[in-house]
C-alpha cells in the first residue's frame, strides 16, 4: 500500500546528498574559476611573465600532467576520481594557455598568436613541421628575453619567480 514512499525516500536521499555535498563542491569550483580569471588570478592572461617564471610554470605543468597521466593509466576509477581528473586536465590546459599568452605579452605580441600557433599545429598535425614548431616554440619562449621596456600589456616583469 505504501510502496511509493520507498521511491520518495530514495529520491529524497539523493536530493539531500546532492544539496549537502555535490552543490557546494560545484559552487566552490565555479567560484574558484571565476576568481582565477580576474586580473592577477591563476587563469588570467593579462600582464607579462618573465623567462624564469615561464620555465618554472612549464615544468610544474609537465610534472602535474605526468603524475595525472600515470595515475590515470593504472587501474579502474570511480566517477568521482574521473571527474577530478577531468577538472585537473581542464585546469592544466587553461594554465598552459595562460603562461604562453603572458610570455607572448612580454614580447609585445598579442595572445592571438597562440591560437594561430595552435591552429597551425592542429592543421598540420600529420606533418613533421608541426612537431618541429611545437617543440621549438617553448624553447624560444624560455630562452629569448622579452622587451626591456613597458609595453601595452604591462610593466616589465621583475626578475623573480611569480607564483601566479
Amino acid at each position: 500500500m505504501f510502496d511509493f514512499l520507498k521511491d520518495v525516500t530514495v529520491f529524497g536521499f539523493w536530493v539531500f546528498a546532492f544539496v549537502s555535498f555535490g552543490l557546494p563542491v560545484i559552487l566552490t569550483v565555479l567560484y574558484l574559476f571565476g576568481i582565477g580569471f580576474q586580473r592577477g588570478g591563476l587563469f588570467s592572461w593579462k600582464g607579462r611573465m618573465n623567462r624564469l617564471s615561464f620555465v618554472v610554470h612549464f615544468f610544474v605543468i609537465i610534472f602535474v600532467s605526468t603524475i595525472c597521466g600515470f595515475l590515470w593509466g593504472h587501474g579502474r576509477h570511480s566517477d568521482l576520481v574521473m571527474a577530478i581528473f577531468i577538472l585537473v586536465a581542464i585546469m592544466i590546459i587553461l594554465r598552459s594557455m595562460v603562461i604562453i599568452i603572458r610570455r607572448l605579452h612580454d614580447f609585445g605580441v598579442s595572445g592571438v598568436f597562440y591560437f594561430i600557433w595552435l591552429a597551425f599545429n592542429i592543421i598540420f598535425r600529420n606533418y613533421e613541421i608541426a612537431d618541429l614548431v611545437g617543440l621549438f616554440a617553448p624553447f624560444v619562449l624560455a630562452l629569448v628575453p622579452g622587451n626591456n621596456k613597458e609595453n601595452k600589456y604591462g610593466e616589465i616583469p621583475k626578475n623573480k619567480i611569480d607564483i601566479i
